[in-house]
Parts: C-alpha cells; structure tokens; sequence
C-alpha cells in the first residue's frame, strides 16, 4: 500500500499477488517501489511502478530468502539480507553492471536495518556481534571494511540524516543522534524521547524514517498517544539538545520543539 499520509491517510494498493508483499522501499526519485515477495515458497526481491500500474518484476530470484531493506540514495544497490537462519548476511545488489551480488557484512551473528549514507559511502547497520547486545555499526559501503560502533548503550534502526553529517537510531524509548563527519563519528546524544512499544523499539525492526525533506522524522507509537479522528500519526513534542545541529530543523538554543507528524511505517 502507498498512503497520503499528508491527507488524512488515503491509501491504494499496489500490489495484488495473494501472497505476502513485504519491506517495501522507494527508488530514490520515488518512481519504483522494492518489496520481498514470497510468491514462490521463499523470500525473492521484486520491483513494481510505485503508482501501481505495470507488473510486478522480479529482481532476483533464488532458492534463498532475499529480504529487502534499502535502495541506495544514488540508485545503484537494493540492499538486502540473505540467509535460511537468523544469521543472514547483507549484501549489495547492483542494478547495472553484471548484477552479481556484493557481500557487504557476513559472519556468524545476527544483523538487520542496512541503510545507505546519502552520499552512498556508508553502511549502517545493527548487529549483535558485540556481546549479545544489538548495537548500531557503519562500515564501508559495499566494500564493508572501515567498520565503526556507532552506539554505546545499545541501538537499532539506523537512519541517515538527508545532509549526510548525522546518523539517527533507536535506543529503547528515545531517538539518538550521533555527529557523521567524513566517517568520522562523535558521541550519541538524545535527539527526544518517543513514546515506544516492544514492536517500536525492537532494534531489528523497520519502525523508523526520516522524511525526504529532513524535517520529520516518522515512528510508530502505541495508539494510547491518540484519538479517533488522528489515529496513527500522532503529534510528538520532543525534547531537544539545544547543542545538536539541526538536520531535522532542530535549531542550535531553541530550535523546532513541535514535532512533526508521526505514524506507522
């Protein structure tokens, strides 16, 4: 489904196989729409115009689960995770070339939420493979050398900010912010408090977004922060460092408090 969530959440379908569609995820110039497909008994990459109209493509197909996470912002790579267990690996699907996959994080311990850096030089990702605990990591992108823990506390669903300079995540019931300068990372501050769930904050799940103008940023929040007429995008005030820069139009010393609107993605 694709919604308006502008207007009051109109929504259209656009997929119609009557099995599972899942992960969809936007071409950069918002034209085409990559999901995960399991018409076929397993997880396959398919593509599909994001009006609905033509056919369902598949991308690549294999007697593996491929599970969609990203488009890469300059269009080249779907990013995706491949594997039978929960030890899946992530790898970089050229859209050009010959279209041979690039393993970009492998090893025996578990990992999910793979987002591209705007300027497509970095990964990020989240990972258990420091002592159990899922934190958020950036490596290389695709090369997937240069390897950075990101979190100090515990994180996942990494986002990128659109400027390029700060990489946001969960941790529990707050959203993080952490300055990116050339690969270089600084500390993670708290960006606001966001009312959570065990879905919401789970790290290994697709509960956040950073909206294509920067200025929001999408999450879900349990239906109690709400009413009948604004059901799934509840308003959230957050409570702002002033020291942070302001990729979300959070300004330095009493920048935006009002958040934006927030709903299910």
């Amino acid at each position: 489904w694709v919604i308006d969530w502008k207007r009051a959440g109109n929504a259209i379908q656009i997929t119609h196989d009557p099995s599972d569609a899942m992960n969809p995820v936007w071409s950069p110039i918002g034209d085409k729409i990559a999901f995960t497909s399991y018409r076929k008994g397993n997880a396959d990459v398919y593509v599909i115009n994001s009006n609905g109209g033509g056919l369902e493509k598949p991308l690549l197909e294999s007697p593996g689960n491929e599970t969609v996470e990203a488009w890469s912002p300059d269009g080249k790579y779907i990013v995706y995770l491949s594997g039978q267990d929960n030890f899946q690996d992530i790898y970089a699907l050229p859209l050009s070339g010959d279209g041979k996959p690039i393993p970009v994080v492998t090893g025996p311990f578990r990992r999910d939420e793979p987002q591209v850096s705007y300027d497509g030089n970095w990964l990020a990702y989240t990972s258990d493979s420091s002592g159990g605990t899922f934190q958020v990591f950036t490596v290389a992108f695709p090369k997937g050398d240069q390897k950075k823990q990101i979190s100090t506390n515990g994180g996942g669903q990494p986002r990128w900010s659109r400027n390029g300079k700060e990489l946001f995540y969960r941790e529990g019931n707050q959203i993080m912010v952490v300055d990116f300068n050339a690969g270089k990372p600084g500390s993670p501050h708290i960006l606001f408090a966001a009312p959570g769930s065990a879905i919401a904050n789970n790290p290994t799940r697709h509960q956040l977004a950073v909206s294509t103008d920067g200025q929001r940023l999408l999450f879900r929040v349990p239906p109690v922060f709400g009413n009948a007429e604004d059901a799934g995008t509840q308003s959230v005030a957050p409570a702002v460092d002033p020291g942070l820069r302001g990729g979300l139009g959070f300004g330095r010393g009493g920048g935006r408090r009002g958040g934006g609107r927030a709903g299910a993605y």
